[in-house]
């Protein structure tokens, strides 16, 4: 545990570099809150409608804070990083080292983490509550939401590992990223609630990881879910990730046989 809370250390630190980053977060932040304000504010006003699938505007914009600031906290480019270690033959280095590099790259971004959240989801959280009136449910949906958080930071993490691990087989991984980036994006909630979606749609998605990266623990704050569904929710998210988790360690037993340590 100590090796690993290092990793952790020397990220958080890399991160007080980053001031640049911060500052176009800050930047960021305000104009694509800004996009999704005007883009809904004219669909309701076309519609005529105060209330859309169980969502007043004030609600719907509330809900892309929390996805913004769910999106930011659990999404990983350890896919990206995996690729480029193999493809730069440097993957070597962190393989001799005594911590598995699954867990070397977790831990990174837990202390990148460390740095950024305080900064970027406060800016997120004004804005939702000073503009669009976002609150949880209650408190015990708080810290159901913060479980669920953690869940959804391992399941992206694990499912983006996996993904990296296909550039041990792939000339060039970045098809295969943009693809990521767009399917979690979509399916996970992240363009609009899938309550938007068709019944069918939404029994499919039911069944696969992506709603609940982004999608399920921003209802579970705004108290769209049922107990008895956010249990079921925190319980799917440990079952993907430990299945997740298994394929890659057949995934990277396949890969060890393949790498040669010079690059791509």
């Amino acid at each position: 545990m100590t090796k690993l809370l290092s990793f952790s250390k020397i990220s958080f630190k890399e991160a007080l570099s980053y001031k640049f980053e911060v500052f176009l977060w800050m930047v960021a932040v305000p104009v694509g809150l800004a996009v999704y304000y005007f883009l809904w504010k004219s669909i309701y006003s076309y519609t005529g409608q105060e209330v859309i699938r169980g969502f007043t505007l004030s609600e719907l914009l509330s809900y892309f804070v929390l996805i913004e600031i769910v999106a930011y906290i659990v999404w990983s480019n350890a896919d990206q990083r995996l690729a480029r270690k193999v493809y730069t033959g440097d993957l070597v280095v962190p393989l001799v080292r005594p911590v598995k590099i699954y867990f070397n790259y977790l831990f990174h971004r837990f202390g990148r983490l460390l740095f950024f959240i305080p900064i970027n989801t406060t800016i997120f959280a004004f804005i939702g509550i000073y503009f669009f009136d976002m609150k949880a449910a209650s408190l015990a949906h708080i810290g159901l939401f913060v479980l669920s958080i953690f869940l959804s930071i391992m399941l992206v993490y694990s499912f983006v590992f996996l993904l990296g691990i296909s550039a041990f087989w792939l000339k060039d991984f970045t098809g295969l990223h943009l693809i990521k980036q767009g399917i979690i994006w979509l399916v996970g909630g992240g363009l609009a609630p899938l309550v938007f979606f068709p019944k069918l749609a939404q029994q499919i998605l039911a069944l696969l990881p992506f709603q609940y990266m982004l999608y399920a623990p921003a209802q579970i704050f705004l108290g769209n879910f049922t107990m008895t569904e956010i249990y079921q929710v925190l319980a799917i998210q440990v079952i993907w990730t430990v299945l997740l988790c298994v394929f890659i360690h057949f995934a990277w037993k396949k890969a060890m046989l393949k790498f040669s340590g010079v690059g791509a």
